[in-house]
This record gives structure tokens, sequence and C-alpha cells, in this order.
């Protein structure tokens, strides 16, 4: 079907929600067979929950309170673990192998500009090391997670002289997303981290 709405819809989705043209075909076409009752609530319990959850002010996870109850856990060890989004956090603790505490950085890094968010995530997570010793670095093995992961290692370095720093060991594909990677890959890549 070529209706502009759908057409602008598709964009829409693409820009938003980085929906590829056949996820953006499925969610349109069952938009069609839904009520208007089921689509006005189904954009409530959207906006519902954009309204709720927030940002952590520490670790930049998605979750209903300024502060996560991850950061707020006086038990946890002097890891730092960097992941790329809140998902990877829920994949981690699912394992329960790892007792650190979380750096969401779901920017990525540019040579060409100077990025102010990417700049204020780099000074933030400068802060929070300080009472840390070890940084486990947990991107997503594509070519953008494997180049932010080498700048992060030599900003800290040249920055803050911190070195104890280690990347998951392979047994993740190239280009995956951590995600998506099976529970048991995931907790031996935890197991047999890399320094760096």
């Amino acid at each position: 079907m070529n209706n502009i709405e759908i057409q602008k819809l598709e964009e829409l989705l693409k820009t938003v929600f980085d929906f590829t043209k056949k996820q953006s075909q499925k969610f349109i076409f069952n938009i069609f067979k839904s009520s208007s009752e089921d689509i006005d609530q189904i954009c409530n319990q959207i906006k519902a929950l954009r309204n709720s959850i927030k940002k952590c002010n520490i670790c930049n996870r998605y979750n209903e309170n300024t502060i996560c109850n991850i950061c707020l856990d006086t038990n946890r060890t002097k890891q730092l673990m960097l992941v790329g989004n809140s998902l990877d956090i829920d994949k981690f603790e699912n394992i329960g192998l790892y007792k650190g505490k979380y750096f969401v950085f779901d920017q990525n890094i540019s040579l060409k500009n100077e990025d102010f968010i990417v700049s204020s995530l780099l000074e933030k997570l400068i802060d929070i090391l300080k009472d840390k010793n070890e940084l486990i670095l947990s991107l997503s093995p594509t070519i953008e997670g494997q180049f932010n992961m080498h700048y992060i290692k030599k900003f800290l370095k040249n920055k803050i002289n911190f070195t104890n720093v280690f990347q998951l060991s392979t047994g993740i594909p190239l280009g995956s997303s951590v995600e998506y990677i099976d529970q048991d890959t995931l907790k031996e890549s935890l197991l047999n981290k890399i320094k760096m």
C-alpha cells in the first residue's frame, strides 16, 4: 500500500524507534486490525510509561526513581561495568554472576566533532570511577562499540591514569548486540573477561 500517511508513519517509526521497514509495516498493519479504543489505550499507556520512567542520576539506567536500586545498593563490589543500554543491565542482573555497579554509555564517540553529550558522559564516568577498582567494558561488539571501548580506555588512561580496564571475552559475535546474547555465552564472556 502506497499511502502518504503510511509512508509518514514508517519514516517516523524508523527515525524515533529505529524500526526496519518490515517492522514498521507489521506495526502499521496491526494498527489497522485494532479498535480505536485499543489504539487509544496503547497511546495512553505509552504516555504514562514515558512520564513515569526517568534516567538514574548516577548510572543513566532507565527506572522509576532518580537513583536506581543498584546505585543505592551498598553491598555491591567496587567494579563498574559500562554497558550500551538499560536492557544490558537487566541481562547481566538475570545471570546473577556480576555484583558490581553499572554505567550506561548510550552514545557513539565521534572524532569529527566535539559532542557535549559524550563529553558529559565521559566526565560523569571519571567521577564514578573515583571509588572503583575495575572497569569492565561491555559495549556491543560492533565496529562502533569496539571503537568506543578503545577510545574510553585510552581516555581514562590519559586523563586519570585508570588502567584496570577489561572487556568481555570473545564468544560474542562481531556485529551483535549484548541484549540478544544467550545467558550462557554472556556468563562465559564475563567470567573470561580480557584486560585491555
